[in-house]
C-alpha cells in the first residue's frame, strides 16, 4: 500500500459523524481518492449524503491529521488494518460494528487458524486462575491462539499462562499504545508485542477511558472464534463480551460455580438461560468445538500388542473423542468388569489418559 492511500483510509476516521456504516456506503458508491478530491456537489450525487453534511467536513484537516498520524505509526512500529482491506482480521470482518481503522503491533498471525476469547472477573478468584491456567495448559497443546483485555483478574491470568506455555495471545487494548493500563502489565505487554499481537481502535496517543473499555469488549469477541467466560457477576466486561459473542453468532461457554458466589452469577445465568455452554475443563471445549487433534491410526507395533477387546476399547475412544468408562461399557462388547483393567493397560501403553470428571481421552 503506498502511503498515500493509507492517509485516505486514516483520515475517513478522522470525520466526525461518519462511522463503520456511512464509511461502508461511501466506499460502495465511490473511491477513498475520489471521496476526498471530488467537489460537495458530486459527492452528494455519487454517495447521496446531504449537502449540508458534506459542507460540515473538513477535508483538508482530516487529511493533514492522517499525515500526521501515519508518520507517527512508522515512527512508532505500529501498524493498522482498513476495514475495507483483505489485511483486516477476517472474524472482525463480519461484524457490524468493527473499527474502520484496526491498529496492532506484533507478530503473530491474526488470522490464526483458531482462536478463543477467555474473559472474566478483574476481581478473579485463586480458584478463577488456577482454572484458567488449567484451561490454558490444555489449550496450548491444539494450535489455539487466546485473545483477552490485559485487564487484572482473569484477562491477565490468560496472558501470563499464554507466555508461559508459549501460546500465542492476543491483548485488545482501550486506549492507544503509548500508554499501558493498568501499567503494572506492562512486562507482559511487551512480551506479548514479541510473540502475539495487541490491538485498538484508538491511534497511540489516545489515552485510557472509562467508555473505550466497554467498546473494545466488541472486538475481543469479534476475533475469536468462541469466547469462554471463567468467572463473572451478572454485570461488567466479560457478560458484555458474551452477549456480543451471541450476538455475532459465535459459541459461549461458561465454567458455572457457587450459587452463593458472585465471581459466578453471570456464568450460572449465562448457562440457565442458554446463552452459554457449560464446561468445567478445556477438554470439554475441545470436544465441543471438534478441535481436539486426533490419531489418525496407531503403529501396527502398537497394534500387534493388542488384544481383540484392547482394541475395541480404543476404538470406541478414538470415535468418541472424549467419554466416560459407564459410556465406554455401554458401548462395547466387553464384560463391565474387564474395562477398567483394559482402560489401566491403555494409559500404561500411553495411548489414553483420564482426565478430570472421570472420562477418557486419546492421550
Amino acid at each position: 500500500m503506498n502511503n498515500s492511500q493509507a492517509i485516505f483510509e486514516i483520515a475517513i476516521s478522522k470525520i466526525k459523524g461518519i462511522g463503520i456504516k456511512n464509511a461502508s456506503h461511501i466506499l460502495s458508491k465511490t473511491d477513498l481518492k475520489s471521496f476526498f478530491e471530488d467537489n460537495i456537489s458530486i459527492n452528494h450525487e455519487k454517495t447521496g449524503i446531504s449537502y449540508s453534511f458534506l459542507k460540515k467536513i473538513n477535508f483538508k484537516r482530516a487529511l493533514e491529521l492522517a499525515e500526521k498520524e501515519l508518520n507517527e505509526l512508522i515512527k512508532k512500529k505500529c501498524a493498522f488494518s482498513f476495514f475495507n482491506n483483505n489485511d483486516y482480521p477476517y472474524r472482525l470482518k463480519h461484524c457490524q460494528d468493527k473499527p474502520i481503522i484496526l491498529y496492532h503491533k506484533g507478530t503473530s498471525d491474526f488470522n490464526a487458524k483458531k482462536t478463543v476469547a477467555i474473559v472474566g472477573t478483574r476481581k478473579a478468584s485463586d480458584e478463577g486462575c488456577f482454572l484458567t491456567k488449567e484451561l490454558i495448559s490444555t489449550l496450548s497443546k491444539q494450535n489455539i491462539t487466546i485473545v483477552s483485555g490485559l485487564a487484572y483478574g482473569i484477562d491477565i491470568a490468560a496472558h501470563k499462562a499464554c507466555l508461559n506455555y508459549n501460546t500465542p495471545t492476543f491483548a485488545v487494548m482501550g486506549h492507544g499504545f503509548d500508554y499501558v493500563y493498568p501499567a503494572c502489565h506492562k512486562k507482559e505487554l511487551e512480551r506479548i508485542i514479541d510473540s502475539g499481537r495487541i490491538f485498538s481502535e484508538h491511534p497511540p496517543n489516545i489515552a485510557p477511558t472509562k467508555f473505550f473499555f466497554a467498546k473494545r469488549n466488541r472486538i475481543i469477541a469479534g476475533l475469536a472464534d468462541a469466547t469462554i467466560v471463567m468467572e463473572s457477576n451478572l454485570k461488567g466486561g466479560a457478560m458484555i463480551t458474551a452477549n456480543l459473542a451471541n450476538d455475532y453468532q459465535k459459541d459461549v461457554f461458561a465454567f458455572p460455580g457457587n450459587v452463593f458466589s458472585s465471581n459466578y452469577k453471570g456464568c450460572n445465568k449465562l448457562i440457565q438461560d442458554n446463552k452459554a455452554h457449560l464446561i468445567t475443563n478445556g477438554y470439554d471445549f475441545l470436544s465441543f468445538m471438534d478441535w481436539r487433534q486426533q490419531r489418525s491410526s496407531i503403529s501396527s507395533s502398537i497394534k500387534n500388542e493388542l488384544s481383540k477387546d484392547e482394541m475395541e476399547v480404543y476404538n470406541i475412544i478414538r470415535r468418541k473423542k472424549i467419554i466416560s468408562i459407564n459410556e465406554i461399557c455401554t458401548l462395547s462388547s466387553i464384560k463391565e468388569s474387564f474395562i477398567n483393567s483394559i482402560l489401566i493397560f491403555l494409559e500404561l501403553k500411553g495411548l489414553v489418559k483420564a482426565i478430570p470428571g472421570k472420562k477418557i481421552i486419546l492421550n
